[in-house]
């Protein structure tokens, strides 16, 4: 599987930056949720403005194992409006010679095969 770190702060078209709290208001990073929904809380007073352009930065530390890649959702809610649950569009096309490895959070592991090694020496010895 793979692991999120380091989750700090998201980037707005305004070129600002946002600060997450946790449930008391404490400056931090995003939260588990069930440990299947990551839950990205504003802190008191800070503010997203109408169209405004939003993007999550966030690190991802692959596992050890293949992994297709996951149904991804996004969604959001504030106090008066909710985003509804939107899955992650996956182009399936090929990139670097892995099938469908454009695909968020696809893990391949690489693999090599050596079927023989031969040496030859034309002068007879």
């Amino acid at each position: 599987g793979v692991t999120l770190a380091a989750i700090v702060n998201l980037t707005s078209t305004a070129n600002s930056t946002y600060k997450f709290c946790d449930e008391a208001g404490t400056s931090s990073m995003a939260n588990w949720k069930n440990d299947l929904e990551l839950v990205f809380t504003l802190c008191p007073g800070e503010k997203i403005s109408f169209n405004e352009t939003v993007t999550l930065m966030f690190n991802v530390v692959n596992g050890p194992d293949d992994q297709e890649s996951p149904a991804i959702f996004l969604g959001g809610s504030l106090q008066v409006v909710t985003m509804r649950e939107v899955p992650v569009t996956k182009l399936n096309i090929p990139l670097l010679g892995v099938p469908s490895g454009s695909d968020p959070l696809k893990i391949v592991v690489p693999k090599f095969s050596i079927r023989s090694i031969k040496q030859s020496n034309p002068v007879a010895s």
